[in-house]
């Protein structure tokens, strides 16, 4: 993909857990001079450039889906390959 913004909380369903934390965003990528990074709410959480292989993103707060989280978003720059995409959620 090229330039790419992918919305997680619609890709993944994510309003059926309402309630829960999201902790942590893991994606498999492989990034050629790409830069991806995990926004919340419109605000930049971490960012990675040229990721190979597993990359796991923890995030400093922890939104709540149905509260906190209004978008939660994978942004590519650049040229990357994206495979699975993972969340990490604690119950309520």
């Amino acid at each position: 993909m090229i330039n790419e913004r992918i919305q997680l909380q619609q890709l993944l369903n994510l309003y059926q857990y309402n309630g829960y934390l999201v902790t942590a965003v893991t994606a498999a990528v492989q990034g050629f001079g790409a830069q991806v990074s995990i926004f919340v709410n419109g605000y930049a959480q971490a960012s990675v450039t040229s990721p190979t292989g597993f990359i796991s993103i923890n995030l400093p707060s922890y939104p709540m889906i149905g509260r906190d989280l209004g978008s939660l978003e994978l942004i590519v720059q650049g040229v990357a390959n994206v495979g699975v995409v993972t969340l990490t959620l604690q119950a309520p």
